[in-house]
């Protein structure tokens, strides 16, 4: 899960815009979407509500940070017996944990 959110981030992050001052990720705009198989049948989902924020220069990407809270009670897998089933305490217990959190803890440019 931390890889898939950790993607997503990755994904929303405007690597080629313009410096970026602690700007709301405009969720009307993005998306967190993951895909797996149940039984050898392919499908996907995705969690519509969550919110980030980015902070991020690429002339000094080290500088850089960016954040998102997924709001977990929100994932759609695609069916409601799926979606009960994943909001249970064995996968992503969504009462105990509503929301997930991820930071970067670094940013480094690579090429």
């Amino acid at each position: 899960m931390k890889t898939l959110i950790a993607a997503a981030v990755a994904a929303l992050l405007p690597w080629h815009a313009m410096a970026a001052s602690y700007q709301d990720v405009d969720t009307g705009k993005s998306q967190i979407r993951f895909h797996y198989s149940q039984m050898g049948v392919a499908m996907d989902g995705d969690f519509p509500r969550f919110a980030g924020k980015i902070d991020f220069d690429p002339a000094k990407p080290e500088q850089g940070s960016a954040s998102v809270e997924v709001f977990l009670d929100s994932v759609d897998t695609g069916t409601d017996e799926g979606n009960d089933e994943v909001r249970t305490e064995s996968w992503l217990d969504v009462s105990g944990h509503p929301i997930a959190s991820f930071a970067t803890t670094a940013i480094k440019a690579v090429g």
